[in-house]
């Protein structure tokens, strides 16, 4: 009946993490949950993450952008060229306009239904990508965020917003042991 923002499945590579997630997005979609997944990688641009979700979206459904109002539309046009044409934004683009724009373009796709968004390889993900993932997860419903992600040092971005999340009651840490 309650769950967190967030689950995180965090383990060594190799040790079935993708595996898990497959089958958890699996399983959401047999109860009705709409599921997104998409990699992280490191591309070294801003929102890279973000904008492969928003694309993601967009390919199996463009009407989505008739759903998210024109502020959000503007920021999503920033992020992805598949959103475009939209107007150019008063002012320079702020992480609340893409934490807000990704939101609503997640909950309209969402139709009404609980929403998986499984992120594999976070811990490769941009310090941009993960405030906009982990603000995500403090949201909460309809939104479920799962990170599949491999030990970080104390001092990542990602470490920290994980044990923010923690203290926040808002995550599920599932340590995921070595495959011999």
């Amino acid at each position: 009946a309650e769950r967190p923002g967030a689950i995180v499945l965090r383990g060594p590579g190799g040790n079935g993490k993708s595996a898990l997630a497959r089958e958890v997005g699996a399983q959401a979609s047999t109860r009705g949950w709409q599921v997104v997944r998409v990699e992280a990688t490191d591309s070294g641009r801003a929102y890279a993450v973000v904008g492969a979700i928003a694309e993601r979206l967009l390919l199996q459904d463009r009407a989505l952008l008739d759903r998210v109002g024109d502020a959000a539309r503007r920021v999503l046009a920033l992020l992805s060229p598949l959103a475009a044409p939209g107007q150019a934004l008063a002012g320079p683009l702020g992480r609340h306009q893409v934490v807000g724009a990704i939101r609503r373009l997640l909950v309209a796709a969402a139709a009404g239904a609980e929403l998986l968004l499984q992120i594999d390889d976070a811990h490769g993900a941009g310090d941009a990508d993960i405030d906009v993932l982990l603000q995500l997860a403090m949201a909460g419903a309809p939104i479920c965020v799962l990170l599949g992600v491999r030990p970080q040092a104390a001092g990542a971005a990602l470490a920290r917003g994980i044990a923010r999340l923690q203290r926040a009651g808002a995550l599920q840490v599932l340590d995921l042991e070595p495959l011999d």
